[in-house]
């Protein structure tokens, strides 16, 4: 149990569900180290890597979801944490930050990293632009997306 809550999965689990209520309650952070400063919210996994279905991005009140080469990313200080893109999702790429199964958690420091690294081809980070649309396709990916393998197309 945690804040009185009961425990979804055994001890050890670095998932838990996230809580919303009129007083916020903060969900404990397992430890990453790098670029993940603790305030992602929503992650786009591998699910999402050459498929890019895009209707999470329509859907997205903050236009926060952000265009690479092969993938999508959250921007981390955008996201008002409203779930709207989980929920419209149609290849289930995308999950809450405690949510991520052990496979996808590299995702998280991935996401971040994303707007907080110099990418390839840019000279400065991407950060906190104010919005996907004005930004336009990045074109670019994380140098953990770049080495995956290329999927083949898939139509949905």
């Amino acid at each position: 149990m945690w804040l009185g809550l009961p425990a979804r999965e055994s001890a050890g689990t670095r998932r838990g569900t996230k809580v919303t209520s009129a007083r916020a309650i903060g969900l404990p952070r397992f430890g990453a180290s790098g670029f993940y400063r603790g305030d992602m919210t929503y992650v786009i996994g591998s699910a999402c890597v050459d498929v890019m279905d895009k209707s999470c991005v329509l859907e997205c009140p903050a236009d926060c979801i952000y265009e690479g080469a092969r993938t999508l990313y959250i921007n981390p200080d955008e996201c008002v944490d409203c779930g709207a893109c989980k929920l419209v999702c149609r290849v289930e790429a995308i999950e809450y930050e405690t949510d991520l199964e052990d496979d996808e958690l590299w995702h998280l420091e991935d996401n971040a990293a994303f707007f907080q690294t110099v990418l390839p081809g840019r000279t400065e980070p991407l950060g906190s632009p104010g919005g996907a649309q004005k930004v336009g396709r990045v074109g670019v990916d994380t140098p953990g997306i770049a080495a995956m393998p290329v999927k083949d197309h898939v139509d949905h």
